[in-house]
């Protein structure tokens, strides 16, 4: 069995600005409360790049937004292995963008129950 190591490489980030445009103009998405997640198939060399953004319209305050993009991440760091191996097997890769759309400044167990389910939806969709 392969040991799986908890890693969120730079490479793994969507930082591109034209793949940024083509995701919001043309991805697909879902919602699973407090995430709306906008998904495309691109050709890139990771399995996934993911883009963790919430708005400054929802929660104002710069240390709060912080915040929770560092929960987010965290959760997704530790609970992708999954959707990650399926994408390699399939030969896929993924831009995705996880928007966080609530105005409450959720715990950190609250988050990471939801980005389980968020994965359990990815594994659904990106069949």
């Amino acid at each position: 069995m392969k040991t799986q190591r908890f890693r969120f490489k730079r490479s793994e980030r969507l930082k591109n600005r034209n793949s940024i445009k083509n995701l919001f103009e043309n991805g697909q998405s879902f919602l699973i409360y407090p995430f709306k997640i906008l998904w495309t198939e691109q050709k890139s060399d990771e399995a996934i790049r993911i883009l963790i953004s919430v708005p400054k319209r929802n929660v104002r305050h710069a240390v709060s937004r912080n915040l929770l993009k560092r929960r987010i991440r965290e959760s997704y760091r530790l609970n992708n292995g999954e959707v990650k191996e399926k994408l390699i097997l399939e030969n896929k890769q993924i831009d995705c963008a996880i928007i966080y759309l609530s105005r409450k400044i959720e715990n950190y167990d609250y988050l990471e129950t939801k980005m389980k389910k968020v994965f359990i939806k990815m594994n659904e969709v990106f069949n």
